[in-house]
């Protein structure tokens, strides 16, 4: 009677505790994920966190002999596996990069909308990046690097 107490208890604190569910896993059911990752399963049952740290896991060489014996692998076949994890782990972390950046980006934008940062960043702002703008008079000039005359605009100030 007591056991089951017990295993309620258990049962009940694993549901409200998020770190209680997450235990670890025996290294013979990681091994198994191994070896299936070795021969190319995408283990799309797994989280996007758990799929990396297996696909870490294998390219750091951790118990990668015993993931190569079951998945039955020859070491040439072994090593053209371990390239594919690292071709995917490789394009995930590219994925990654990519979106932290346009969310960089879409982030900096928000912050300087209405601040005239699109001013800033139209004609004047092209023209200042692509050679150096003077301003004669009622006239803003831009010269090239070899110090031509190019692009005239009309100041708005009248």
């Amino acid at each position: 009677m007591e056991r089951s107490i017990h295993e309620s208890a258990q049962a009940e604190d694993a549901s409200n505790n998020p770190s209680a569910r997450a235990r670890r896993q025996p290294s013979w059911k990681i091994d198994v994920q191994r070896a299936r990752t070795l021969r190319g399963d995408a283990l799309e049952e797994l989280t996007d966190k758990q799929r990396e740290w297996v696909w870490r896991s294998l390219l750091c060489g951790v118990r990668l002999a015993q993931a190569t014996k079951l998945a039955q692998l020859s070491p040439e076949e072994t090593l053209q596996a371990l390239q594919q994890v690292a071709n995917r782990h490789s394009a995930l972390m590219d994925r990654r990069r990519r979106k932290r950046q346009q969310q960089s980006k879409t982030a900096h934008l928000e912050r300087n909308k209405g601040r005239g940062y699109e001013a800033r960043t139209g004609a004047l702002g092209a023209m200042g990046r692509m050679g150096k703008v003077e301003q004669d008079g009622r006239h803003l000039t831009q010269g090239n690097a070899d110090g031509e005359q190019g692009v005239s605009l009309q100041s708005s100030e009248r």
